[in-house]
């Protein structure tokens, strides 16, 4: 990080008399309230901001492995229980007027399993409408772990939570359109009056080649130039509809590397080129830096473009099962505030980082902010903006863990 960027951090974190570290004890009557919720429709709870701005924000990969599986199994019921989860972290979701988060499992039906082949209990789905995430992107290297069937089986279980969703598709390739263009998977959202258009692509799937069934999901095919080329035709027609931004969901990189490589910086520069306003990445199961790009071109941009490369875990497992690390499970929510304009036009407000982690509470794996006062809190700030221009951190300001930036 500059030298300037870490100066500002520092004295942001004394003067802003932050409060002492945070009790994770999790809360149980705030479990129940989540519980009941499931019941209710994301929109009872959601708490909007003002008409004239729009906060929406990115969670990164959403798991369930088997260690999960075990404690979310509640004997007496016979059935599965994930509501727990998301208690510490869900007043941060239900706060935003919109919530995306990348779907790294299936909901395929029982046997259920975690890595390799991903089947988590319809409840996981409820327990994330319930949480108040209402978009998920389902193109990643699982998507297919368990063929067509899992696949479409898995949309149909979204749809009865009510997650919108893209990304994959069903046997007749119209689920994920219904009544848009059935030749574009461009997915058009508006949010109090902002319209977004949400692009999800993966860089392939596990055992690509001999799956019959990939034309069911948004793949690059591992970087191959005509499948890109499919990815460049939609994010161009999205460019010329009349969305106020493109936003384009990519599950690639390297997995456990915390810098993104030449293909992730390629492949998203090509696509601001091409009209992308927003690039939220997944796959890494690390924090990746952010970038706020003010020209293309040669030209200066009165809206910025927002790179974030990797968003890492919001809810997994890995470090204490399949990979041997241990307390390595590290995510962010990734906030992005718009405003009206006077003219009806929008305009990029600022962004937001929460860096969050994965910990074992009452044999429960909870998602939980990182505590600002410490050592990993600072360095996680440092990391993620390590890339940022002097005039994106002009405007400064951490309020409640979130580390806030200010457009001028």
């Amino acid at each position: 990080m500059r030298m300037r960027g870490i100066m500002s951090l520092v004295l942001i974190l004394i003067l802003a008399g932050f409060t002492a570290c945070k009790d994770y004890k999790v809360d149980e009557e705030k479990s129940e309230t989540l519980e009941e919720s499931a019941n209710m429709t994301v929109s009872d709870y959601k708490q909007s901001s003002p008409a004239n701005l729009v906060n929406i924000r990115m969670a990164g990969d959403i798991m369930f492995h088997d260690l999960q599986l075990e404690a979310g199994y509640d004997s007496r019921r016979g059935s599965y229980d994930f509501y727990s989860s998301f208690s510490a972290i869900r007043d941060q979701l239900l706060v935003s007027d919109y919530v995306f988060a990348n779907l790294e499992t299936t909901f395929s039906g029982p046997p259920y399993s975690g890595y390799p082949r991903f089947s988590t209990p319809d409840s996981g789905a409820e327990a994330l409408a319930a949480s108040g995430i209402d978009f998920l992107t389902t193109a990643n290297n699982h998507s297919l772990d368990y063929g067509l069937k899992g696949a479409s089986r898995t949309l149909e279980v979204l749809d009865t939570a009510g997650l919108s969703h893209t990304g994959t598709y069903d046997d007749d390739h119209t689920r994920e359109f219904k009544s848009q263009d059935k030749e574009s998977s461009v997915h058009m959202l508006d949010i109090k009056g902002l319209s977004i258009a949400v692009i999800n692509y993966t860089y392939g799937l596990n055992n690509y080649d001999s799956n019959p069934y990939k034309n069911h999901i948004n793949s690059i095919d591992f970087y191959d130039q005509e499948a890109l080329e499919v990815l460049y035709g939609e994010v161009e027609r999205a460019e010329d509809s009349k969305a106020d931004y493109v936003m384009v969901f990519l599950h690639f990189g390297r997995e456990f590397q915390v810098i993104p490589d030449e293909e992730q910086e390629d492949l998203a520069y090509e696509l601001i080129d091409l009209g992308a306003d927003i690039i939220i990445g997944s796959h890494p199961h690390r924090i990746q830096p952010i970038e706020v790009v003010w020209s293309l071109k040669g030209e200066i941009l009165e809206d910025p473009k927002i790179i974030a490369y990797s968003l890492g875990d919001f809810l997994s497992s890995t470090d204490t099962q399949d990979l041997g690390r241990e307390n390595e499970t590290q995510g962010m929510l990734f906030s992005i505030n718009f405003k009206e304009t006077d003219s009806g036009a929008w305009s990029l407000k600022g962004l937001g980082i929460l860096p969050t982690t994965c910990l074992w509470q009452g044999g429960q794996r909870i998602i939980m902010a990182i505590d600002q006062d410490s050592q990993q809190y600072i360095n996680t700030i440092e990391h993620l903006t390590a890339r940022l221009e002097e005039r994106t951190l002009v405007q400064v300001s951490v309020d409640d863990g979130w580390y806030e930036i200010e457009f001028q």
